[in-house]
């Protein structure tokens, strides 16, 4: 015998799926892009949020997050993900920048600038403070050199010896290193910069990262170092560049390899410039440039750039000859040669 289902049975039925429906709406943050200075805070209001809610970020160390109320708080220059999450296909999230305010430039020149060693006209060159210090201003990189420490950390430093260590920094590790003063003056403490807090202000400013091997340096920790920028997303932005044949030849193939498109640039001196075609950029000291050498590289496909050029009639002649970019201490270029938007806000 067949029943039919009484009104309260369809009630009873009815109820549970509506509820469930309810609770299955999707979470929805009011906001998906923010940009905030260090120390500055932010409340999200998360609407169809649960007590099951999970709040997380992409990138550590960039911001806390107060799971009681939903807000955050910038703490370094940076850029990460501020993840809600009530399951695994129920979730949002904003894309956080946190950095410091643009310096206008005064005088800039015509042309893609990367900043040496950071900016480094009051802050020690290689270090946080001249890192974020480029990045505030109008240049279209941001360069340095790195060395792997003895427990296979990256830091950023231009000489294979730390100021005030007799080890190389191959042979010392990195609370070792960390332990030294790089200022002068003793009330001012200045470590040695780590190569995710440079790649952090690279990221945060949307300044291409202009890394130098001043060593060789094998295949898997090259691919070591890639996977760490492919984390940070500016795998693709990078120039590397270095002296060093194997390194260039290994990155190269990495390139290949993975399919990325970060430039490479061959350092060379003097006059006895050499490259190799299709393959790598040439990157000259200054007075060892000429329009032979960039018609060259041209007709190949690839372009030349100059170091370190501190005079601006040098620049200028530099710019008419054609090279791509110019390393300096002190010039900033022009905003058509900012990339803003490189990494998104």
């Amino acid at each position: 015998m067949k029943h039919k289902l009484q009104p309260f049975y369809l009630l009873g039925f009815i109820c549970p799926l509506l509820i469930s429906c309810s609770l299955g709406a999707k979470i929805k943050l009011d906001k998906n892009n923010l940009v905030l200075k260090p120390g500055e805070s932010y409340k999200f209001n998360i609407k169809n949020a649960s007590d099951s809610l999970n709040l997380s970020y992409s990138i550590a160390g960039i911001i806390n997050i107060n799971s009681e109320n939903a807000s955050i708080t910038a703490l370094k220059e940076g850029r990460t993900k501020f993840i809600a999450t009530e399951e695994a296909d129920n979730t949002d999230e904003c894309e956080i920048v946190v950095r410091y305010d643009r310096i206008r430039p005064i005088d800039p020149l015509n042309i893609a600038t990367i900043a040496h060693k950071g900016y480094h006209v009051d802050e020690i060159e290689n270090t946080l403070g001249a890192f974020s210090a480029a990045g505030q201003r109008n240049f279209y990189g941001i360069e340095t050199d790195i060395y792997l420490t003895k427990d296979n950390h990256w830091i950023c430093n231009h000489d294979p010896k730390i100021k005030g260590m007799t080890k190389n920094i191959s042979e010392s590790t990195l609370n070792e290193i960390l332990e030294i003063n790089l200022s002068d003056n003793e009330s001012r403490i200045v470590r040695v910069c780590q190569f995710e807090d440079y790649i952090n202000v690279c990221s945060a400013y949307n300044k291409h990262p202009v890394i130098e091997f001043k060593e060789d340096v094998n295949t898997t920790h090259l691919e070591e170092l890639l996977s760490i920028l492919k984390t940070y997303n500016v795998v693709n932005e990078c120039i590397f560049i270095s002296k060093v044949s194997s390194v260039l030849g290994t990155m190269y193939n990495l390139k290949e390899k993975y399919h990325y498109q970060y430039d490479l640039q061959m350092l060379t001196e003097g006059s006895g410039w050499q490259y190799v075609p299709e393959i790598i950029n040439v990157s000259s000291q200054y007075d060892g440039i000429n329009q032979s050498m960039i018609e060259d590289c041209k007709s190949v496909g690839q372009y030349v750039a100059a170091w370190t050029v501190n005079d601006r009639e040098t620049a200028e002649n530099l710019i008419r000859l054609g090279v791509k970019f110019i390393t300096t201490d002190i010039f900033e270029c022009t905003d058509q040669f900012v990339e803003n938007e490189l990494f998104g806000i």
